[in-house]
């Protein structure tokens, strides 16, 4: 929108549509913003198809914000729903009276929360979590294709729609990043669905293969793959501990100390425990490889 005559960059205003909605997540408002500037800006559609599918990427990988993925509805009391109300709000506000009569949100308070992967057949709302749950639950993951078919693609389709584009298929022409997990579901205690799926990535080389670690760099080089991934620990426990250490200077406490953040907004939190989740997995395997190797 330009507001004057001598205005060389136009300003973008939107008034009631999705962009400025408070009833999706934040991922949504900020996809169809960059593409509504996108097309009027550079008028190029195929710049747009390839911001979408890099957004979709990066949801898949779950390399994106945890922030853009929250969603934050109005909590109407305890009297404001029916008694078989399966509302996220009211679901997370009755766990919150069981564990203290007193954290009951306010009437009109807008509670956050998220949806995570869970077994097959689990209802919608029995997979509704508060952010912290997920944070601080390594077994926890987004339920990112709940995320792209049922929040993020729709809005794009009734946008883009009308300029003939199809936005489910630039989710299909996306590769698949996930392979099944070849275990005995029968003989583990995986109760989640993305427990059953692992990177088709080898942690070492990168290149694909059906395990974490490939057939190669387990035979060829085995005690360079170990110093490798011991080293990937390293660099994510200096990582971790460089992000504690801004977490301790912002809530000023001691060394000493455990970190007293709740902040939803802050990036660093929600960075530290990807670190944590990755770090943890990494040392995992590197102890199971290292076995592994030594049986070869």
């Amino acid at each position: 929108m330009y507001e004057s005559a001598d205005q060389a960059e136009p300003v973008y205003d939107a008034k009631g549509i999705e962009t400025v909605r408070r009833d999706s997540i934040p991922a949504v408002s900020k996809i169809l913003e960059k593409c509504f500037v996108g097309l009027f800006t550079s008028r190029d559609l195929s710049q747009t198809k390839l911001y979408v599918q890099n957004q979709l990427k990066k949801t898949l990988e779950g390399s994106a914000k945890l922030q853009d993925f929250i969603f934050s509805k109005e909590y109407r009391g305890e009297k404001g729903y029916k008694p078989t109300a399966k509302v996220p709000a009211l679901l997370i506000a009755r766990k919150r009276l069981a564990k203290d009569p007193w954290n009951e949100p306010l009437s009109g308070e807008r509670v956050p929360y998220v949806i995570v992967c869970g077994a097959p057949g689990d209802p919608l709302y029995s997979l509704v979590r508060e952010p912290q749950e997920l944070l601080a639950n390594p077994q926890l993951k987004l339920n990112t294709h709940y995320y792209i078919n049922r929040v993020i693609l729709p809005p794009l389709h009734r946008a883009l729609s009308v300029l003939g584009v199809n936005v489910q298929s630039w989710f299909e022409e996306l590769p698949k990043v996930y392979k099944i997990d070849g275990d005995d579901p029968s003989k583990s205690t995986k109760s989640t669905l993305s427990q059953y799926f692992r990177s088709a990535k080898c942690l070492v080389c990168e290149s694909g293969c059906q395990a974490n670690v490939c057939r190669k760099c387990l035979t060829a080089g085995s005690q360079a793959t170990v110093v490798i991934m011991n080293s990937i620990v390293g660099r994510q426990l200096h990582l971790e501990h460089s992000m504690e250490q801004m977490c301790r200077t912002c809530a000023k406490v001691s060394t000493s100390g455990c970190v007293p953040c709740t902040s939803l907004d802050c990036p660093v939190q929600y960075k530290r425990s990807q670190l944590q989740k990755q770090r943890t997995l990494s040392t995992a395997l590197c102890d199971k490889y290292l076995s592994r190797i030594n049986n070869y």
